[in-house]
């Protein structure tokens, strides 16, 4: 007698907690909740599994650009809303995981959004 009771209850609790998952989920996969991820594992492989490339020799013309993978905390805190912590976690990350191979990867790094990107994709270069 006791299982009859205790088995709709079971079913219940199994019920609410797929459904709990289910909105996890669903929360995170919502568009805008870019503060909510972290990088991804997949994300996080891809860039620390690629080498760090060797340093050109030689100025390169950048026109002006400012190239987000050899550029200095200060060169980075002059851009768009970007100020001296957001550089600084840029160069952090560069050192960490090595350079970025598109200017979209800024993106992994703790506190730069897409809005940051597109702010400045016109004075960035990698």
């Amino acid at each position: 007698m006791k299982d009859d009771k205790k088995s709709p209850l079971l079913a219940f609790a199994a019920a609410l907690l797929i459904f709990a998952v289910l909105m996890i989920f669903k929360i995170i996969d919502a568009p805008g909740a870019d503060s909510l991820k972290a990088v991804s594992v997949p994300e996080a492989q891809t860039v620390m599994d690629r080498a760090m490339p060797e340093p050109e020799t030689g100025e390169a013309d950048t026109g002006g650009l400012i190239n987000i993978n050899t550029a200095t905390e200060q060169e980075l805190a002059t851009l768009s809303e970007v100020g001296e912590v957001k550089a600084r976690a840029i160069v952090e990350f560069r050192e960490k995981y090595g350079y970025f191979r598109s200017i979209d990867e800024l993106t992994l790094v703790e506190g730069i959004g897409e809005l940051t990107v597109e702010a400045n994709r016109d004075r960035i270069t990698v």
